[in-house]
């Protein structure tokens, strides 16, 4: 586990020389296999190396001339492996283990997301910004409250970044207007009932309804009875202003 971390600190020189098998590894080692009881033995050094292709992107920088920088078949690569990574629900008798990986992975795409907008903005297409939009706020809909509450920090970090600015977010403007930007400060994710009755607003745009149904049904069956009441009361009370303003889901 320790060397994904520490091949994330190594200087520029000395990963440009292997570049492509230093993300390959990394890239490989985040993914999950198809032993179930490997996959929860190994949570940390799937969580660690995406740490370390954080790191990486950071050290190395992006550019489309530059060769010793990443190029952009290596920044989409490692798009999909933090992408993927918000897929892992590893349970073993710790819990929701997978909860770590989920975690670096939304870390590791703010970062990625501000340098690919800042260094080459094109590589930042509009479906790259909707999945990535997707997939947090499936995350802020779930149930462990610290996952909730990273997943929605990012969240926000993304949407009102001014440095740079984060383009194609979809319905950006019903989004800002839900979660203005004091909500930077004041918003406490980890609360279901400071957050869930801001996340159901989120069913009423098309783009996010999925994944804003998928993270609301994991908490509804949760195990903590704040969890399940605000969850669960949150949704109930929006289908209630849903079916009176007769608005079916799309």
């Amino acid at each position: 586990m320790g060397f994904s971390l520490a091949l994330g600190v190594l200087p520029k020189f000395v990963i440009c020389r292997k570049l492509d098998k230093v993300l390959s590894g990394l890239i490989d080692t985040s993914k999950r296999c198809s032993n179930k009881e490997q996959n929860g033995q190994y949570a940390e050094a799937r969580r660690d190396a995406l740490k370390g292709l954080t790191s990486i992107c950071s050290t190395v920088g992006l550019s489309a001339t530059d060769s010793g920088c990443l190029q952009r078949d290596h920044v989409a690569a490692i798009f999909d492996a933090l992408l993927t990574a918000l897929e892992d629900y590893t349970m073993d008798s710790r819990g929701d283990v997978g909860a770590w990986v989920r975690e670096a992975s939304m870390s590791g795409i703010a970062i990625l997301a501000k340098l690919t907008v800042q260094f080459v903005p094109d590589w930042f297409t509009a479906d790259l910004c909707r999945q990535i939009m997707c997939c947090l706020v499936q995350q802020i809909s779930e149930k462990i409250d610290r996952t909730r509450a990273h997943a929605g920090n990012v969240f926000l970090e993304l949407l009102h970044s001014t440095s740079p600015t984060i383009p194609h977010v979809p319905h950006r403007t019903e989004l800002e207007a839900l979660f203005p930007r004091c909500d930077l400060d004041t918003l406490n994710w980890a609360a279901p009932s400071d957050s869930f009755p801001k996340t159901v607003q989120l069913l009423s745009l098309p783009t996010y309804q999925y994944p804003t149904l998928l993270g609301l049904l994991v908490s509804v069956g949760g195990l903590t009875e704040s969890l399940v009441r605000h969850s669960s009361s949150s949704l109930l009370q929006y289908l209630k202003q849903a079916s009176s303003r007769s608005l079916g889901f799309q």
